[in-house]
């Protein structure tokens, strides 16, 4: 049994280190898609163009507080798990991480869909109306 929660208790060390990283990159992209929205690339004579660059602006904004959430968040769920396996609670382990760990599982996967739509749209749109070199 206490293998078993053992193995349990490294499982979810093992997918919050995974978020952590994930999380990391998504950041990395976040500050990329900022740069590529503020930059100077796209054909001017775009229809609409700055209010949709306005309107990803906003989207990343919101996107960067919630990743800043969700990240902390993740941290904390670790920092208890890693707390838990210092102090051999098995108890609580058994008792009441599974369910934190299904909760944080599912704020991240929210957070996950919500941030590849976002992107998506941005590079969908955006791949259309770059500049072209012209020779």
């Amino acid at each position: 049994m206490e293998t078993q929660i053992k193995n349990e208790q490294n499982n979810y060390h093992l997918v919050a280190k995974e978020w952590k990283s994930n999380l990391l990159f998504v950041e990395n992209e976040i500050h990329f898609i900022e740069q590529l929205i503020h930059s100077y690339v796209f054909e001017p004579n775009t229809p609409t163009l700055f209010e949709r660059l306005e309107h990803f602006k906003t989207q990343i904004l919101d996107i960067k507080e919630k990743h800043k959430k969700i990240r902390q968040r993740v941290v904390n769920h670790d920092n208890e798990l890693g707390g838990l396996m210092e102090s051999h609670d098995i108890i609580s382990l058994n008792t009441s991480f599974d369910k934190k760990q299904q909760m944080v599982s599912a704020d991240y996967t929210q957070f996950i869909t919500v941030y590849k739509t976002l992107k998506s749209e941005i590079f969908e749109y955006c791949g259309g109306i770059l500049k072209h070199n012209k020779k």
